[in-house]
């Protein structure tokens, strides 16, 4: 049997082309040539979680805002293992600092309102007990006489007295205004008595010296 030479630049059967180091045994292929397993990355978790809590945290009051700083944290500790995730886990956190901020700041006015206008509602809820208990000389002295007279101070008290008992008052809006006419405080709420029946009440009082008076009552 006759052997011919291998074609002129083509390595004999078994052999690396020119220039090419053989492979060592066990050495795993280049980079892109087939076989090749990539590992797959890990996952952060926290940084997705801090992010969505972060923009939710403008509708769901502290509790929002807190959950994001607290994942914000997590997930930029776990972004180290995993090198990724990192900027969505500060994101989140600066979403839920500045959720935190505003609802403290929002909620912080909001208690000093009320505080604020705690001797008013006190004002209303006996005017209207004296409404329905038909002490309205008692009633008298908290009301501006030039605007609401004993006529009207009768009229209010024949709609709450036939509803029976009062069990409970809620003053549930508050609104205060400081103008050039002086100060103003409108009150809201709702009457409940025992009977199981309610009236619902806007009350608008103004400070006259250092004393606040009635000067607008509408029950129904």
């Amino acid at each position: 049997m006759t052997n011919y030479p291998p074609p002129q630049g083509q390595p004999p059967y078994g052999q690396p082309p020119y220039g090419q180091p053989p492979a060592a045994y066990g050495q795993p292929a280049p980079y892109g040539q087939p076989g090749m397993v990539m590992a797959p990355q890990a996952s952060n978790g926290w940084s997705i979680a801090a992010l969505v809590t972060g923009i939710i945290s403008f509708c769901v009051p502290l509790l929002g805002g807190l959950l994001a700083l607290l994942f914000g944290f997590l997930g930029i500790k776990r972004s180290k293992v995993t090198n990724s995730g990192k900027g969505m886990s500060i994101a989140g956190l600066i979403l839920g600092v500045l959720s935190v901020g505003l609802w403290a700041l929002f909620g912080s006015a909001i208690w000093a309102m009320v505080q604020g206008t705690a001797v008013n509602r006190d004002i209303a809820k006996q005017f209207i007990n004296d409404l329905a208990s038909q002490n309205l000389t008692n009633a008298a002295t908290v009301v501006d006489g030039k605007v609401i007279d004993s006529k009207d101070l009768q009229k209010l008290a024949d709609v709450v007295k036939p509803m029976g008992t009062i069990q409970d008052i809620t003053t549930f809006g508050i609104q205060a205004n400081t103008g050039s006419a002086g100060s103003e405080v409108v009150v809201a709420g709702a009457i409940t008595f025992v009977g199981g029946g309610t009236k619902s009440f806007e009350m608008r009082q103004t400070k006259q010296g250092d004393k606040w008076v009635i000067v607008y009552v509408e029950i129904k």
